[in-house]
């Protein structure tokens, strides 16, 4: 991850605008960043922290680090002097609890442990001072050897670390769920924040632009194709979903806060529900209303109309009843997915309650 001493000299007079420091003012960006990636304006951030809060405990041999889950907000498109100064006050209250250990916080929030997510908190803001030392014992000499790491502990950390000629960044990420060009866009995207918010700290973070080099290149891309072409077969979601079913059958596909989804059982799920809307008449290239509230039932009607050949037409179960009946009679729909029937509905409708018994075979 570049970070340009020109553009943190910059940064860190907005810091100190805010009665913060250099690395809060890069933990905001980072903040920001996962922000606009997850299109969250509430989130929890991991920051480790010595939890040597006491005189005795600082010669204590063994690792006492602890990580405590900061909570980064964006409500109100604040700038981000004003993102810097919430984040401040937010991690000086977080040090002052160092002491309490992550897993009683799991605990007393009662949040979901799962077998192949971090509870809490899924991103890590780490600042390393890696600067040169020098350790002088009788009859021994020392040296710093640098102890690689296989295995990511979070599902994504930004490293910060202090060098002699200045700062240095780095990404760490699970490649389960974060690939190789997804990090490379995260890190050009991360200095084009950082020089962003350094020229225009005061104005709202909503009307910045904070593309990186990449994605503006890939946007002023001409578009060569007539439009109306689909994308291949292969690249469309059911068939990833299939794909990866048929690679990682055990691998989480969904998790909401009751439970979890593996792409072996969506893929069976969706297959079935598709076979529901063939044996309701819907022919491939129909459109099907989809009226139900969030959740993996939701997300299996959606993967099961596309299998089916059809298009989905989401509606949100709470508008009015009218308003719902003029936009599924506009859309022309062949048939209604939903919780309940909607009233006054004159298509068929079907459950989209997925936990019955059928064929889960694949279409041909």
């Amino acid at each position: 991850v570049r970070l340009a001493p020109a553009v943190l000299d910059r940064l860190a007079a907005v810091a100190r605008e805010g009665r913060a420091t250099l690395p809060m003012a890069l933990m905001a960006a980072w903040g920001l960043l996962l922000s606009r990636a997850t299109g969250q304006d509430d989130l929890l951030i991991g920051v480790p922290a010595a939890a040597r809060v006491r005189r005795e405990m600082e010669d204590t041999a063994g690792f006492l680090v602890n990580t405590l889950p900061l909570r980064v907000t964006l409500d109100g498109d604040p700038g981000f002097v004003d993102l810097v100064a919430r984040l401040r006050q937010r991690l000086l209250t977080a040090l002052e609890r160092q002491h309490v250990p992550l897993p009683l916080v799991v605990d007393a929030v009662r949040a979901p442990r799962l077998p192949d997510r971090p509870p809490l908190v899924q991103a890590l803001f780490v600042q390393q001072d890696a600067r040169s030392w020098s350790l002088a014992l009788p009859g021994l000499a020392a040296e710093a050897i640098a102890v690689p790491t296989p295995v990511a502990r979070f599902d994504l950390a930004l490293v910060v670390m202090e060098r002699a000629g200045g700062l240095s960044g780095a990404l760490e990420y699970d490649t389960a769920q974060v690939d190789d060009a997804m990090a490379r866009r995260m890190a050009e995207r991360y200095a084009a924040i950082l020089a962003a918010v350094a020229d225009a700290p005061h104005r709202p973070l909503g009307t910045l632009d904070l593309l990186g080099d990449g994605d503006r290149r890939l946007n002023e891309a001409p578009n060569t194709g007539t439009g109306d072409d689909p994308p291949p077969v292969a690249d469309r979601l059911h068939a990833l979903v299939t794909r990866q079913a048929a690679a990682r059958p055990e691998a989480t596909a969904l998790w909401w806060p009751e439970g979890t989804l593996s792409y072996g059982v969506l893929d069976r799920r969706s297959n079935r529900f598709a076979r529901r809307l063939r044996a309701l008449g819907i022919a491939p290239g129909a459109r099907v209303g989809l009226v139900a509230e969030r959740g993996p039932a939701l997300f299996t009607a959606l993967v099961g109309i596309l299998k089916a050949g059809a298009a989905y037409v989401p509606i949100d179960p709470a508008y009015p009843a009218e308003r719902i009946a003029g936009m599924l009679t506009d859309a022309e729909v062949a048939a209604v997915v939903a919780d309940t029937p909607p009233p006054g509905l004159g298509a068929p409708w079907l459950s989209i309650d997925d936990s019955g018994d059928g064929d889960d075979t694949p279409l041909p």
